[in-house]
């Protein structure tokens, strides 16, 4: 099952539009079959690179979706 902090960041990426309806699904099955981490999924499906995520990950600390500790894992 997909952890609270993954989805809060797929539902922030979704909400701000940097994601669409079928990237969510498809992100969200490919992370539930493979347990692969949220980032790397991004990266390959080509929704972010390394350097936006990081700024992505920012904005959820700041928006108060992630916790430091949540970015950290």
């Amino acid at each position: 099952m997909i952890g609270r902090n993954s989805l809060s960041l797929l539902d922030f990426l979704y909400k701000n539009k940097i994601i669409d309806d079928t990237q969510m699904q498809n992100i969200t099955e490919e992370y539930e079959d493979t347990g692969d981490d949220l980032g790397s999924l991004l990266i390959n499906h080509k929704v972010v690179t390394s350097d936006t995520l990081t700024l992505l990950l920012i904005e959820a600390f700041k928006s108060g979706v992630l916790l430091l500790d949540d970015i950290y894992k």
